[in-house]
This record gives structure tokens, C-alpha cells and sequence, in this order.
């Protein structure tokens, strides 16, 4: 993460903690050579950076779906 949490505002700081905790899934994929997994959990980190938050994007269900996703 370029930015620490205390600069950014709440959703942007929450979409760069799902985008850090997929990317993270990704690498854990690689290491046990599950290479699909890992190449749709990058996209995943990849569709979670690019994206903005909306009205009605809530920082306590996103987290939760990243980890749910991740499983």
C-alpha cells in the first residue's frame, strides 16, 4: 500500500485493505500451486484498486465479502 490509513478516507482505505488481503489470497494460491485460483484472485485485487467506491458502498460488508470470496 502506497498510503497509510490515517490519509485516506474510510472506503478508500478499506478498498486498499481487500485489494492487499486478495492480492495476498493470490500469493498463498501460488505457493500451493493452485494457479487458476491465483490468477482470478489477482484480477479480483486488480477490479478492487481500479474501482471506486459508490453511494452506497459500505465498509463493513466489503471486507467481509473479500474474506468470504477468498475461501
Amino acid at each position: 500500500m502506497e498510503y497509510t490509513a490515517e490519509y485516506l478516507c474510510p472506503e478508500i482505505a478499506e478498498r486498499e485493505r481487500c485489494a492487499a488481503m486478495a492480492e495476498a489470497q493470490a500469493r498463498e494460491f501460488e505457493r500451493i500451486k493452485m494457479y487458476p485460483l491465483a490468477r482470478a484472485m489477482r484480477a479480483l485485487a486488480c477490479r478492487i484498486k481500479e474501482s471506486s467506491p459508490t453511494q452506497e458502498f459500505e465498509t463493513r460488508t466489503a471486507s467481509r465479502n473479500i474474506e468470504r470470496a477468498a475461501v
